[in-house]
């Protein structure tokens, strides 16, 4: 706020309404000073509002770039999946052909991890597996 240079004048006495060249050394002073600060304020809201307006950008390319990386991993996963299934089929397949006893062992293997409860299972099979 600059000074009120009102009562200053008066003060003084009829005629003398003029300021002292230290008076409006000071004033200037205080005014560049407040001019700065409020400069200065300025500045700061400016650039936290452009700060937080990218950041929102970002946020926003950052959703968008992940969304296909997610749907690139479903895809790959089930992919994967189908692999290790053909893959399997072909090692049982083989493993059958060399040694058709084979099956027995593991499909006894896989009767024991049951739970108890399952004593009585049936197992059918296609003919050509």
């Amino acid at each position: 706020m600059l000074p009120d240079v009102s009562d200053q004048r008066s003060s003084r006495g009829p005629g003398s309404g003029l300021l002292t060249a230290k008076q409006l050394e000071a004033i200037q002073k205080q005014a560049y000073e407040e001019g700065f600060a409020q400069g200065h304020k300025d500045g700061i809201d400016a650039g936290q509002t452009l700060i937080q307006t990218r950041v929102r950008r970002l946020d926003q390319l950052m959703t968008t770039l992940a969304t296909p990386f997610a749907e690139l991993d479903q895809r790959v996963e089930q992919e994967l999946v189908t692999l290790a299934m053909a893959v399997a089929r072909q090692l049982v397949r083989r493993e059958i052909k060399t040694d058709p006893g084979q099956i027995v062992a593991v499909v006894r293997e896989a009767l024991s991890a049951l739970p108890i409860a399952s004593q009585n299972v049936r197992l059918h099979m296609h003919p050509e597996d």
